[in-house]
């Protein structure tokens, strides 16, 4: 069952990157991450109530921890040894460093750009074993109402997740504002919270550990009754037979069929935290069946297949090192790929784990100085150069460049206060500057381009459905803003009189911050805008830009405040998005004003307000406002590029 629940994740994460055909079934496969933890806390607590031991909570962690981190450390090695070779390792060193120490998951700033990253779910397993030992104590000796009660209640919990969203009247699905890597909002930080976290996973650990005990009491009723152990006629050995099948019934069920709109349950997020869990927890049940009765004709038949487990691992820890192996770009053949991942895991398992585990073993003294060793190998090798080609920055181009006489291209040396991940290549671009009395105020964007790729459906204008590959193009744009002060308007003006033909930036470092009051006509939040889309019927592949926020800024004073024009795809709660000929979406940028802005106030609330001159089927962009006897008039721009 682990073996197929490791394949099941491969596929997900292979149809996540659009590489294998866009099966439905694929798509589920990061549901049983969360069930590891669940067979861990059975597995475990099934063992202490069987003989119990008597360990401390580091201690315990100690002795599990070779089950795991000789492989993940080996593992993660390799794959800095690939990224420094191939020049694409973008993981900086405290998150590194996080990693070496198995503390990845803890902090949200680190989970999504570490190295490795699947591997977050061993982060929050160390958790769950240094609690193991007060909580099998606690839970040791509790009844079988108990028992029943707190699972009852550890299966509803994650459906808080889809309640207080309807309550609150938000959409259900409200965690797709983030974007991965994003950690800028606190529903950034939130939602990777939710989904990687060791506390947002404690009730599944625990959830396997009341299985365990639920498995020890039935097994004594069980026994108790009059028909024997071995008997049809104890009821105990008929229900035991359909509980696994039917588990996994009810997980294909849900994997296979998308009339079930799992979407109107929260989807991604609702399944990760196990709403699927009552399912998970039958498979498991049902398959480990009671200890005094015979094993249940399906476990028996999973049974022959017991070796496979001692590969899972290998299979899980590996699968993105051995895709970034595999030879062939694009379109992954999946059964050569498995048998790939499959033949690797069994010489990593046989030559390479089972060595590390021996080793790790026997010198419990060593276990101790392997996360400092692998620490340092890691900060010695973050200041090291790269083999491969690496991504140009900005420092590889010149400050300044003489055009002619009248003409400067400058660098400004702003620099952007929010935080941006690494190997994002966020710039700032276009800025605008505005002089007022003694201080200079800066609008700029903020902005990055990022390609996904995924398998999905493409819904027709007719209404038909297709399986389809969904190539999205992804331009995230924020306003950024910030001012500088000086001593008084005269040094103001002498500074800035002949720049920048001076080949001197007054605005040196001066930092800039997201604009994050903008909203829209009825007050709403400036994101969720209408996107183009263009279909390729030939390789059944659907092609989406998505502009993740407003563009492209320009400020003027009007006396009391500021008034700034921007351009933007409209936002989809103000409008209908526009449609081409062929009932495509194909939305085109217009411009909008904000006015009564204050520069100090970034986070006030500024409704931007569509300029009514223009056309709704071109495309508006740059367009120039200028101040002239207390009014705003704009140069308008009628080719935008």
């Amino acid at each position: 069952a682990r073996f197929m629940a490791s394949s099941h994740v491969v596929m997900g994460h292979l149809f996540a990157r659009g590489v294998i055909e866009p099966l439905y079934f694929f798509g589920w496969g990061f549901t049983w991450v969360p069930w590891f933890f669940m067979l861990s806390g059975f597995v475990l607590f099934s063992a202490y109530l069987n003989k119990p031991k008597t360990d401390s909570m580091f201690g315990y962690v100690l002795r599990r921890s070779g089950t795991i981190y000789p492989l993940y450390a080996f593992a993660l090695f390799l794959a800095f040894l690939l990224g420094k070779v191939r020049g694409n390792i973008y993981t900086e060193w405290p998150t590194l460093l996080a990693q070496s120490f198995l503390m990845q998951a803890w902090v949200p700033y680190f989970t999504e750009n570490a190295l490795q990253m699947h591997c977050w779910f061993l982060s929050c397993m160390v958790v769950y074993w240094f609690f193991f030992p007060p909580m099998s104590k606690a839970l040791k000796d509790i009844g079988l109402l108990q028992t029943w009660l707190l699972m009852i209640f550890f299966f509803f919990l994650p459906w808080l997740l889809i309640l207080i969203p309807l309550y609150t009247h938000e959409e259900v699905d409200w965690y797709k504002e983030h974007d991965f890597y994003q950690t800028d909002s606190y529903l950034d930080l939130g939602v990777i919270m939710l989904k990687y976290h060791p506390i947002c996973y404690f009730h599944v650990f625990i959830l396997g550990m009341l299985l365990a005990k639920l498995r020890q009491l039935l097994d004594v009723h069980a026994r108790s009754l009059p028909h024997g152990c071995f008997s049809w006629r104890n009821p105990y050995n008929l229900v035991l037979q359909f509980i696994a099948p039917l588990g996994y019934a009810g997980v294909f069920i849900v994997f296979s069929d998308q009339d079930l709109d799992a979407k109107a349950w929260g989807y991604k997020l609702s399944a990760r935290v196990s709403v699927l869990l009552p399912f998970q927890a039958m498979i498991l049940f049902g398959l480990a069946g009671l200890p005094s009765l015979p094993f249940p004709l399906f476990s028996y038949a999973f049974s022959m297949m017991d070796f496979l487990e001692n590969y899972s691992y290998a299979v899980y820890v590996f699968q993105f090192l051995l895709y970034a192996l595999w030879p062939q770009t694009g379109h992954v053949n999946l059964p050569l790929f498995l048998v790939f991942v499959y033949a690797s895991a069994y010489i990593i398992g046989n030559c390479i784990q089972q060595p590390l585990q021996k080793w790790w073993a026997a010198h419990p003294n060593g276990q101790l100085a392997v996360p400092f060793l692998l620490a340092a190998f890691f900060m010695a090798g973050c200041f090291c150069p790269t083999f491969g080609e690496s991504v140009p920055t900005m420092e590889d181009l010149p400050r300044v460049i003489r055009l002619n006489e009248a003409m400067v291209d400058m660098d400004l040396g702003l620099t952007d206060a929010g935080h941006v991940g690494p190997g994002e290549g966020a710039a700032i671009i276009n800025p605008s500057v505005l002089l007022k009395d003694d201080e200079v105020i800066v609008l700029a964007r903020r902005h990055r381009r990022e390609t996904r790729q995924q398998n999905g459906w493409y819904e027709a204008p007719d209404g038909e459905r297709t399986k389809a590959v969904i190539i999205e193009q992804v331009w995230h744009s924020t306003i950024l803003m910030g001012s500088q002060k000086f001593r008084d308007q005269t040094l103001v003006t002498q500074m800035f009189d002949h720049w920048p033909r001076s080949n001197m930036s007054w605005l040196g470092n001066l930092s800039l911050d997201s604009w994050d009051g903008l909203s829209t006509k009825d007050g709403d939040a400036w994101r969720d805008l209408c996107v183009v889309e263009r279909w390729i019927p030939s390789n059944k592949t659907l092609m989406r830009l998505v502009v993740t926020g407003p563009e492209d800024p320009k400020i003027v004073t009007t006396g009391t405040g500021y008034e700034i024009a921007f351009d933007s795809q409209p936002p989809k709660s103000v409008t209908t998005c526009r449609r081409n000929t062929k009932g495509m979406l194909d939305s085109v940028a217009q411009m909008y004003l904000a006015s009564g802005v204050q520069n100090t106030e970034r986070w006030r609330p500024t409704r931007a307000y569509r300029l009514s001159y223009g056309s709704y089927d071109v495309a508006e962009k740059n367009w120039i406002p200028f101040v002239y006897q207390g009014k705003t008039y704009f140069v308008y721009t009628p080719v935008p590029h």
